[in-house]
């Protein structure tokens, strides 16, 4: 194939992708609400009645797995040891802290129920 040629290939191949990633999506239609039976006239939804037993609770949630990529392995799982910044990444999702900061470096409780001043104004 000449040069000439597959610049042309190439350029075509990448106008082609650009425009399929611009491409629109079609929206859906609106679906339609059937009437009601007389003009004016509405139907109360059905409503189940009252009952004094409490409702069951949800069934337990199905364990999953966190999958995390990581260059290095975790060089230790007591993060009081931890020096890399990839092992701190993986244990970021493992613990949870008392506090922590928000953007503007204001401390706010994660774990801790509130933050409030002892009496002495020196301890938390």
């Amino acid at each position: 194939m000449k040069p000439k040629t597959r610049l042309m290939v190439g350029l075509l191949l990448a106008l082609s992708l650009l425009l399929a990633a611009c491409a629109t999506t079609p929206e859906a239609e609106p679906t339609m609400v059937p009437a009601s039976p007389e003009p004016g006239v509405t139907t109360p939804p059905d409503e189940p009645e009252p009952t004094d037993e409490p409702e069951p609770p949800p069934p337990p949630a199905e364990p999953k797995t966190l999958t995390i990529v990581s260059g290095t392995d975790v060089e230790n799982f007591n993060i009081r040891r931890v020096t890399s910044s990839p092992s701190f990444s993986v244990l970021e999702h493992i613990y949870e802290t008392l506090f922590y900061m928000d953007p503007e470096g204001n401390l706010e409780p994660l774990l801790a129920e509130s933050i409030e001043p002892g009496p002495e104004e020196f301890s938390f």
